[in-house]
């Protein structure tokens, strides 16, 4: 009769508890559950295809160290990460984490690689209302939808020409831009904040030329390129437009005084070898940096066997792991809207410096929940033997930056 009664007690106070709302995670959890998809095939392999490793290399130092404290449960809990490798398809993304919440229970999530992805994948997150951290993705209209489950990392993408511009103009000697843009979410977004942000700065836009993501054919472009004559030529893109872009320009010989591209990875640098020495470009991280956290990033980076240099982008992932661990230790629990509450004032320092995110207006987009690491330009000294010149800020430099470069027909 005894043992009846405290039945009927666990099961009223268990009934109460759930109608005041107060969270059922503590005695439940057994371990931490972070859900994600991966361009693991696709266009976006060649920037992030092995990165399962890198996601591995985190968990299972995690665990080496005994989990990740959870006050709720006064003990460290095991940290299990499931991927699934989301093609590069917004639509098989979209299904996968689906597919996290529903079936396989976790707890949070951290976004895919890039804008694209991210802009579909997302709506899951808010619909579920489950947080969703953001790495390697920062257009603007990912951030200006009124999303409360989808919370940034890096600055964003209206920003990211801001720290090579401002080099550009102390150092006074370009004075003239033209922008190639492939139509796709993030590099919009990079050009729309980048051209009123070189005008303001004083140089002279004579070019903007937008084209398929899928283009092979960019001679017309050129030809317009060369009748200009920019000092900079900007190309807003991913890797595989990038290179063929820079290719064709080597053989129609357009020679500006610079190219800067924003997305220099591996598919790039294999595409061009040599031919991409003297391009600056937007990196995100570099091992002179002394913000918290480099000792752990270069454990786990040596762990998973990647190569830095090729692979750049391991950072913006680093940062995910680093808010994730943040957010938790924060809250104490892992219940989602405590989570929620907790990142939407998040302030943490994380390799590339400090994220303290919030919500502004900038260039007229309202956005809501976004980080503010900014990038980092950088140029590419010598591609075979991995040298690269850190240019910004002028702090963590790391040698000069050649300019003019020189022009094709005088390379070795």
């Amino acid at each position: 009769m005894q043992a009846h009664r405290r039945s009927m007690v666990a099961l009223l106070l268990g009934a109460a508890l759930l109608a005041s709302g107060i969270p059922q995670v503590a005695s439940a959890q057994s371990e931490v559950h972070i859900g994600a998809t991966l361009a693991e095939s696709g266009a976006f392999a060649s920037a992030v295809g092995p990165f399962r490793r890198f996601y591995n290399a985190w968990a299972d130092d995690v665990n080496k160290r005994g989990g990740i404290h959870v006050k709720a449960v006064g003990k460290k809990l095991p940290l299990r990460v499931t991927i699934y490798d989301d093609k590069t398809d917004q639509k098989t993304s979209v299904k996968f984490y689906e597919k996290l919440i529903t079936d396989d229970k976790v707890q949070f999530l951290l976004g895919p690689f890039s804008s694209p992805l991210t802009f579909a994948a997302s709506t899951v997150a808010e619909k579920h209302k489950v947080p969703m951290i953001l790495g390697c993705a920062n257009d603007p209209l990912i951030f200006s939808r009124g999303f409360e489950y989808i919370f940034g990392t890096a600055d964003t993408a209206s920003k990211w020409a801001e720290r090579y511009l401002d080099m550009v103009k102390e150092e006074g000697k370009a004075k003239t831009i033209a922008f190639v843009t492939m139509d796709v979410l993030n590099s919009k977004g990079i050009t729309e904040g980048a051209v009123p942000a070189a005008t303001e700065r004083g140089l002279k836009v004579v070019a903007q030329e937008l084209a398929p993501a899928n283009a092979t054919d960019f001679s017309s472009i050129i030809a317009k390129l060369k009748a200009a004559n920019p000092d900079i030529v900007w190309v807003s893109s991913f890797d595989a437009f990038a290179s063929t872009f820079m290719k064709q320009a080597k053989e129609l010989d357009l020679t500006p005084r610079e190219f800067h591209v924003t997305h220099p990875t591996a598919g790039f640098f294999k595409g061009l070898g040599s031919d991409a020495n003297y391009v600056t470009g937007d990196v995100i991280w570099h091992e002179v940096m002394t913000f918290k956290g480099q000792d752990y990033f270069k454990r786990l980076v040596k762990a998973s066997g990647l190569d830095y240099f090729a692979y750049p982008w391991m950072p913006c992932f680093m940062w995910t792991f680093q808010m994730a661990e943040w957010a938790i230790d924060k809250t104490g629990s892992l219940d989602r809207e405590a989570l929620k509450k907790v990142l939407e004032t998040a302030e943490l320092e994380t390799i590339s410096g400090p994220i303290q995110v919030r919500s502004y207006e900038y260039r007229g987009h309202q956005m809501k929940n976004i980080g503010g690491i900014q990038m980092f330009p950088m140029q590419f000294v010598n591609v075979e033997a991995k040298k690269a010149h850190l240019l910004m800020p002028k702090g963590f430099r790391t040698g000069p930056h050649i300019y003019p470069t020189p022009p094709w027909k005088e390379r070795k």
